[in-house]
Order: C-alpha cells, then structure tokens, then sequence
C-alpha cells in the first residue's frame, strides 16, 4: 500500500522534470536559431569583395571600327586575244612575281613576267633565291679578310639594335638596314674560315649555271605608276576620295555608308600600286572623348587585333561633328605589306596615358552627393572622395580628392557631415572636448587626410548594407 501512495508524486516528479527538459531544449533551440540568423545576416550583409588598387599609369582607349583610305590604282591582269597580248591564246602561259608584297617600285617596272609555264616560274624563283644566297656569300668573302676585333664588331651591332628599337617605339623606323647587315656581315666573316666561304661560292655558282637554262620569258607586266605593290585587291580602291578627305576628312554620314560597302576579291587585276606613304584611317567616337583626347595634331597609337598589329603610330588631322558623334580621321605614314592589306578593321585606339588608379565602376558610389569608394581601413569600411579624369563602360580612371579640393566642390558643411561618428570618438579623446560639432576647420582638415585614397588602399567592390564605419566580417 505504501508503494502506491507514492506513484502519483514520482509520476508528478516526472512531469515536472520533462516540463522543464522541454523548456530548456526549446530555449537552446531558440538561441540557436537566433544566433544562426544573426550569423547569417550579419554574414550576409558584412560579406564582401575587393580589390587592391594602385596609383600607376593608365592607358585611356577605345574600341572603334574604322575605315582606310589611300591613293592608289588598279593593276590588270594581262587578258588574251587582245591586241599585242601578253599570253598567247593556246599556251600554258603563267604570270609570275618578280617583286615581294609591299616592295616600291618605278613607272614602268617589272613587277611580273610571263613564263611558258609553272614549271619554268618555280626554276626562275629557284635561280634567284640562289643568286641572293650568291650575294650575300661575296660579301662575307669580301668581309671575312676585315682585321676587326668581333667585340668591337659585336658592340657596334648592340648599339644600332637598341638604335631600331628606338626608332620603332617612336615610329621614326625606315626601311634602311644597311649599317646593321653590314655590321652583322662582318661579324659572320670574322667567325667563319676564308675556305669554307669559298668553297660555298663555288658550288652556288655551279647551281645557277645549272638553273640559268631551265626557265624562259617571253613578255613582262609594268608598273603604271611609281608606288608600294600590293598584291591584295578588295574592289573599295576607288570608294572614297583621297584627295577630298586628305583636305576636309569624312563626314560621320559619308564613313556610316563606307563601312556597309563588302570587300570582294576580283580576279582581273594582279594587284594595286598605293601611290602614296601617307593613308588614313577615319572613325566614330564620342564627341566628349574626341575633345578631351583627339584634339588635331595630337598622335595616337592605333592597333588592329584580328591582324596582329599592334601600335601604329598616327596622328589626328581632321574631325567632324554630327551631333553628339564625331568623325575622327587620323594619317599615318608607315607602309608595310600587313597595313597595305587594311580595310573595314577593328581597332583599339590608346589617346593618352594618364596617372591615377584604374577603378571598377562597381566601386564607385555618392554618399550624400559625394563621389567616392569605401575602402577597408583596420576592418572598418572607410569611405574616401575621389576625383573622376576618365570613365568607361567597365571601369573610371580616378585620383584622389585633396580637403581643399573636396571643399571647393562640395563645400564646409559636406566636410563637417563627412565626419563618421567613429571619427567624433577619436576626437573626443585627441581634443579633450565633448563638443565635437565644434571641431575646428583645421580639426576637420587634419581628419580628412585619412580620407584621401592612396596607393594599395583596398577598395570594396561589391558588399551590402555598407556605411562609413561599420565593422568588416
């Protein structure tokens, strides 16, 4: 019987301890779940992305489609059946190259010749690569019994190759290699035995008597006119006016209807004879990026990617505005096979260097009418003013903001405002004064210099919830 009295404070006991079990295990449960969504949101909002940014050079570019212009003619394939023909109907008749893409040539040179046949074209380039293999042999012959020392030899040819780099990256490179092969050429007969040379020249020489015989020519193709040959023909030769855009440039209406028009390959001419080394290449930029950067007479670096042209030098020398676009034409003097080939092209055009840091517009923001970037200061996100010289679609070149310029723009009142509370705190302690909205000018001068952005200041590119002073995660 006593057992029995006592079940109901036992079952009491229990109750009473699982009651408390449950509350206790809700309450952690509760803290837990607190804690996890105030992990997350402080994670969440306190999670960020940034880059490290320098105050270095920046290359200002754009990227345009454009359109070549030069002077220049047509040169015909030789046609049969008509009078005095070149290639007499009925024969196998081939017209071969004497001259190399790009070469200048004389009114009235050879440029191509008509051989019996492909066989007798390839026997005739054969002969002339060994006459210059013959050339170029004599030489060192002649060079080889030179007394010179090869350091001198080798220092001489170190000096004219820093020379042509030189010239190249200032777009002052002419075509005259002469010193330089002649350096080399002597510094080839210095290392290598008379004899050996000889005995070259010996064995060329009985080729090109073997060769001499084994080709025949019967008529020759003459240059029209005095120019670069070049032995690609697009049908656009005549599409615009040289002469009318060398005095006035293109119209933006006139360079829209040019870059419509299609190459097309037209199997009557041989080639082209570009009468002139000046050419120009016209194209649409904005009327705000024309005026700061393309101003006439100022020299740019011009590339073309999908030919693998890098840097050409020219220089703006006429522009016309249509709204808010302006047709920029550029000249450039340079001549080369891969530029006699240009025509509609993809460029990127480097206006100017200038310095300052290179930004992601991601990071740019106005707080309160201020431009400027957050940045992370001592785990703390800082925000700093800043100054735009040039912005894109991806990305501004940036400089930071001095306190006096921050005051002519924006004003006292914008500097007091700038002043995060973090900061106030700082100056309670340093100034020994609660009354911080009476911080001095020079006070709030000397705070701004923690304000100006500097080089490797780490720039937060994406984030949320961000204010001036909050804590970093």
């Amino acid at each position: 019987m006593p057992n029995k009295s006592k079940t109901p404070n036992n079952d009491k006991a229990k109750l009473t301890y699982t009651h408390k079990a449950v509350v206790v295990s809700a309450a952690i449960v509760l803290i837990i779940a607190m804690y996890a969504v105030a992990f997350f949101f402080l994670r969440g909002s306190g999670s960020i992305q940034t880059s490290t940014v320098t105050n270095d050079r920046q290359n200002i570019k754009i990227n345009v489609t454009g359109y070549v212009v030069r002077d220049e003619t047509h040169v015909s394939q030789p046609e049969k059946n008509k009078q005095s023909p070149l290639i007499e109907s009925g024969k196998n008749n081939t017209v071969g190259m004497i001259i190399k893409d790009g070469d200048y040539v004389s009114y009235n040179q050879e440029i191509a010749r008509i051989f019996d046949s492909k066989e007798e074209y390839s026997n005739w380039q054969k002969f002339t690569e060994i006459e210059d293999e013959l050339e170029v042999l004599s030489r060192l012959h002649e060079y080889s019994s030179n007394s010179s020392d090869l350091d001198s030899i080798n220092l001489e040819i170190t000096a004219l190759l820093r020379q042509y780099v030189d010239d190249v990256q200032s777009g002052r490179l002419t075509e005259d290699f002469s010193d330089l092969l002649q350096s080399l050429a002597y510094q080839i007969g210095t290392i290598n035995p008379n004899k050996k040379i000889e005995s070259a020249i010996a064995s060329l020489n009985d080729k090109l008597s073997a060769y001499r015989s084994m080709f025949n020519f019967t008529n020759a193709i003459k240059s029209p006119s005095a120019g670069y040959f070049s032995n690609q023909v697009d049908s656009l030769e005549s599409s615009a006016d040289y002469n009318e855009i060398s005095d006035n440039g293109l119209s933006v209406k006139d360079l829209k209807k040019l870059l419509k028009k299609k190459p097309n390959v037209d199997d009557r001419y041989l080639g082209k004879i570009v009468y002139q080394n000046n050419w120009y290449f016209s194209f649409i930029a904005e009327e705000g990026f024309a005026g700061e950067y393309l101003k006439r007479g100022s020299y740019i670096k011009v590339s073309f990617p999908n030919r693998g042209i890098s840097d050409v030098t020219m220089v703006v020398s006429r522009k016309r505005k249509d709204g808010d676009k302006v047709c920029v034409t550029c000249r450039c003097s340079l001549v080369s096979p891969e530029l006699l080939k240009l025509r509609i092209e993809d460029a990127i055009i480097s206006a100017k260097d200038i310095k300052g840091f290179k930004i992601s517009n991601n990071s740019i923001i106005s707080v309160d009418g201020i431009t400027g970037v957050y940045t992370v200061v001592a785990n703390r996100s800082i925000f700093k003013p800043i100054s735009i010289i040039y912005g894109s679609s991806d990305y501004s070149v940036c400089r930071e903001l001095s306190c006096t310029e921050f005051i002519d723009l924006y004003g006292e009142d914008k500097l007091i405002n700038l002043i995060s509370d973090i900061t106030k705190e700082h100056y309670k302690f340093e100034l020994n004064s609660d009354d911080t909205d009476k911080l001095t000018l020079f006070g709030r001068m000397y705070q701004y210099d923690n304000r100006i952005l500097t080089d490797y200041d780490i720039t937060i590119v994406k984030g949320r919830n961000l204010y001036d002073g909050k804590f970093i995660t």
